[in-house]
């Protein structure tokens, strides 16, 4: 069964730059409490710097060099939540199926559309 991902003409971009909502830790922590939390709940996640709001920003380090899952079978539950266009991480939000050059996915992706205020 092929699913949107496997259309994705940005594998992994999903997995680069995000937030986790997992309490206050993810956004006013020291950057060793945010790597040490991640560690005790076995996330394959690093913190790799801070939006504008001073909110922690992620990247998986379970990317192939092609982009794609090394642990789709086991990931975790907040990747398997990830509905494809689901979310402004995905490529294909709002009908960027195309690769529409509206669409930045290096800018943050919480700042469209107000996601950032949910």
């Amino acid at each position: 069964m092929s699913s949107l991902c496997d259309k994705c003409f940005a594998p992994g971009a999903c997995c680069k730059g995000f937030m986790l909502n997992q309490g206050s830790f993810c956004f006013y922590a020291p950057k060793s409490r945010v790597e040490a939390v991640l560690r005790e709940r076995n996330y394959p996640f690093v913190a790799v710097g801070k939006n504008a709001e001073g909110a922690w920003l992620f990247s998986c380090t379970k990317l192939s060099p092609k982009g794609r899952c090394t642990i789709y079978k086991d990931r975790p539950y907040a990747c398997i939540a990830l509905a494809p266009a689901g979310d402004p991480l995905c490529v294909h939000f709002k009908g960027a199926e195309a690769g529409d050059p509206t669409i930045d996915i290096n800018t943050d992706p919480y700042k469209k559309d107000g996601w950032d205020k949910v």
